[in-house]
């Protein structure tokens, strides 16, 4: 009598039998996620691929980078310019406002720098009637902190 449920999880538990089963489970909550959403959602093999594919390119680039160190500030001579030398790329643009002890500057270029700081942030003292159209709060220690 107990040779049917025996071979019945003999057969259920095959690699085979497992990948179908698995296919034909999220094969349905992709259609019912179609259906309900209207949107399609990613096929969960490749979905994970691509996310560790993302998290080694990420190492790889941290590497790449070298090791994190404080950031370099200098103001020139006149006061009026500001120059940070980075071991990390900045999100900035023209139209990023700069916070920076309590002034506000906007970014002129952008240089290659030397090892280890590799990029050359040139700022220039914001005029109070300037519009401010994004604010970032800048701190030389921020490339030891790691971003995830």
């Amino acid at each position: 009598m107990g040779l049917g449920t025996i071979l019945l999880l003999e057969y259920a538990l095959q690699l085979t039998t497992l990948a179908l089963l698995f296919l034909t489970v999220e094969g349905a909550v992709r259609a019912v996620a179609a259906v309900v959403s209207g949107e399609t959602l990613p096929s969960l093999p490749l979905h994970a691929l691509a996310f560790l594919q993302t998290r080694i390119e990420a190492h790889g680039r941290e590497l790449r980078l070298g090791k994190r160190i404080r950031d370099e500030a200098h103001l020139t001579a006149n006061g009026e310019s500001l120059q940070i030398a980075s071991c990390r790329p900045k999100p900035w643009t023209q139209m990023t406002t700069i916070a920076y002890e309590g002034e506000c500057y906007k970014l002129i270029k952008t240089e290659e720098g030397s090892p280890p700081r590799l990029f050359v942030y040139t700022l220039r003292k914001k005029p109070v009637s300037e519009v401010i159209r994004g604010l970032y709060s800048y701190d030389p220690d921020e490339p030891l902190r790691p971003r995830n």
